[in-house]
């Protein structure tokens, strides 16, 4: 049965990139090129293919000092943290990686330090199996980014956390402790708590078995294949949305549960708690207060944003007693459109609310948006659940720029049917194709409109190709205890494409796809292959 989460788990943070976050909320990135400050390379580029690794990544490559890391997941269906030569595309190295007990329907993210020459990631305790079950005990480390020295390990392998650490304050690293405290705060340089009383809530099994980082054997050929597919390349066609749990929501905090879901904010199961870059709790609300007596949970979606002291947040609506009961038991079901998402803006150092849109999300499908350039969509119609896909066919969508601080309209589109504003479109639909950071081609039933989100629709032709998206999972071939045997974890996905077909090589170099390391670019494919190529 389809999820009945909508798919957005992010934190709205815009590029994608683990790296300290600006004044706005926006990760810092580490890529050099022609661009903008903020990562736009809005003209077009001539990249010559040069590489392809064989290496499916389950998250956009990113530039980290001279070289390109992301997490994979390997064709014996388990994560890796790996770290490539831009030039060759071959491995400089991989360590063994694990989402931890993060929520099926989360995704694993990498995270960089010190201008990108530092990376940090969670590394299982214990070795991880192919159909095995595991505790989903890990420690954070740290390593250089080029050779993989280890630099610091905190945990000894038996954390087991609820959601994936967060870089935060200047350079440190925020590390949910999962039992409705504050986060444990590591300084970034060291991995030494700063504030010593906090404590994880709960340690697996035994220590942290060490081992070396695997650099490849010199006398195995690494030189990457041109034309080979790996063996876990999945089907084009994936599910259209991400699963996340439809367990019905509790109606008092878990005392021993915390997770964050970004920008420093903080779900307890009733609650959303703010903490400062020091730890200590800044403020703590219920959800039902901070959005004026709605239904809402984060456990049916959700997408943060942090701007100049205030957040803006979607949460999707708590599905009736009835559609919770029909989906555990795989009966298709329908869903308001309208009754899917509600958005609040509230000030980020009281939790006072400002505004409330109860029918609206800052989740627009696929619609990369950030809070720089704020857009909420409205649905009106029918979305259906099925027990392998959802539609929202028939769903009309109006898109709206809007004031963080207000809450005011700035521009309107009626975009009409569009299921690719509604869902995370699957891998080869023509809805959407993004241009560069703000800029999106959107075919509507009467013809394809150039959207611009900082400003609107725009009287301009639409170029032909771009960069097509997919809301694809990652399943691994092991399961998490408590998981409820679900392993699937989100794996959403830019890849470049002409007409709505997937190409070899992208027109435009652009950070959000990939990374841009000198003049060499890495990017996936509409597999999730990396690839490489020579720009200019």
């Amino acid at each position: 049965m389809a999820g009945l989460a909508l798919g957005a788990c992010s934190d709205g943070a815009g590029a994608g990139a683990g790296e300290a976050p600006d004044a706005t909320g926006a990760a810092a990135g580490t890529g050099t090129g022609s661009g903008a400050a903020d990562g736009s390379w809005r003209g077009a580029a001539h990249v010559a293919g040069r590489w392809q690794s064989g290496m499916r990544a389950v998250e956009s490559p990113l530039a980290a000092d001279d070289s390109v890391v992301f997490h994979a997941l390997t064709a014996a269906g388990v994560f890796e943290m790996v770290s490539l030569d831009p030039v060759s595309g071959r491995p400089r190295w991989t360590a063994p990686a694990s989402p931890s007990r993060a929520a099926p329907g989360a995704g694993l993210q990498t995270m960089t330090l010190s201008g990108g020459r530092v990376v940090v990631w969670m590394e299982p305790g214990q070795p991880v199996s192919p159909g095995g079950v595991t505790a989903g005990g890990v420690s954070v480390v740290a390593a250089d980014a080029r050779s993989g020295r280890r630099l610091w390990s905190y945990g000894d392998g038996r954390l087991e956390l609820p959601s994936v650490p967060d870089i935060c304050g200047d350079g440190d690293v925020c590390v949910p402790a999962g039992n409705g405290s504050g986060p444990i705060i590591l300084d970034g340089r060291t991995g030494t708590p700063r504030n010593s009383a906090a404590q994880p809530a709960s340690l697996a099994g035994p220590g942290q078995i060490q081992r070396p980082l695997h650099h490849p054997v010199p006398a195995t050929p690494t030189t990457p294949s041109i034309v080979t597919p790996p063996i876990v390349t999945p089907p084009i066609v994936m599910p259209s949305i991400v699963t996340v749990s439809t367990v019905e929501v509790d109606t008092a905090p878990s005392p021993g549960y915390s997770r964050s879901i970004g920008a420093g904010l903080y779900d307890d199961g009733r609650d959303l708690i703010a903490y400062t870059d020091a730890g200590a709790e800044r403020w703590r609300r219920p959800y039902a207060t901070l959005f004026r007596g709605l239904d809402v949970s984060p456990d049916y979606g959700w997408k943060v944003g942090l701007s100049n002291d205030l957040y803006v947040v979607s949460l999707g609506y708590v599905p009736t007693p009835e559609q919770l009961a029909a989906s555990r038991a795989g009966i298709p079901l329908t869903r308001d459109a309208a009754r899917l998402w509600a958005t609040a803006a509230f000030d980020a150092q009281t939790g006072e609310t400002l505004w409330v849109s109860p029918a609206a999300t800052t989740y627009c499908g696929g619609l990369d948006t950030d809070i720089r350039n704020p857009v909420r969509c409205t649905y009106a119609g029918t979305v259906r659940y099925g027990a392998q896909d959802t539609s929202a066919q028939d769903v009309q969508v109006t898109v709206e720029g809007f004031g963080a601080e207000s809450g005011r309209t700035t521009w309107r589109w009626v975009a009409g049917a569009v299921p690719g504003l509604v869902l995370s479109a699957a891998a080869g639909s023509p809805d959407i194709l993004r241009i560069d950071d703000t800029r999106y081609a959107v075919r509507t039933p009467q013809r394809t409109i150039l959207l611009d989100v900082a400003n609107g629709p725009l009287n301009e032709p639409p170029p032909a190709s771009g960069w097509c998206f997919t809301g694809a999972v990652a399943k691994p071939a092991f399961t998490v205890d408590g998981n409820g045997g679900d392993a699937r974890y989100k794996d959403d996905r830019w890849y470049p494409c002409a007409e709505g077909r997937p190409v070899d090589v992208p027109s435009t170099t652009p950070r959000f796809a990939g990374a841009l390391v000198g003049n060499m670019y890495a990017w996936r494919d509409a597999y999730g292959q990396v690839r490489g190529g020579h720009v200019g």
